[in-house]
């Protein structure tokens, strides 16, 4: 599979840096940064991401939104300790798609 997701690096209050990617399975990953030392690369969860987008609200929570090989648009956010997600829309029509993506 192709890669079709730029990397994302956000940083919080505290100077905490996290660093999203896709693996070469098309799932989401990210690594933390914390007193000089990186994390190991963790995944979210097990779908399989086409593309996501992530940014950092003023009160440090990770906002990421994905879209799956399966069509659906998925929201996470986490929350500091761990992340939530839902579902926001599912594509049912083999002529709709979504091709692009912000948060």
């Amino acid at each position: 599979m192709r890669k079709t997701s730029f990397p994302y690096f956000v940083e919080d209050s505290l100077e905490k840096q996290w660093f999203f990617t896709l693996s070469d399975q098309q799932k989401i990953q990210y690594a933390c940064r914390e007193n000089g030392q990186w994390s190991e690369k963790i995944p979210i969860d097990g779908k399989t991401v086409r593309f996501f987008s992530v940014t950092m609200d003023n009160q440090d929570r990770i906002c990421l939104l994905a879209y799956t090989l399966g069509k659906q648009l998925i929201y996470y956010e986490w929350d500091g300790r761990q992340w939530y997600q839902r579902t926001v829309y599912r594509v049912s029509s083999r002529f709709e798609d979504i091709s692009w993506l912000s948060v």
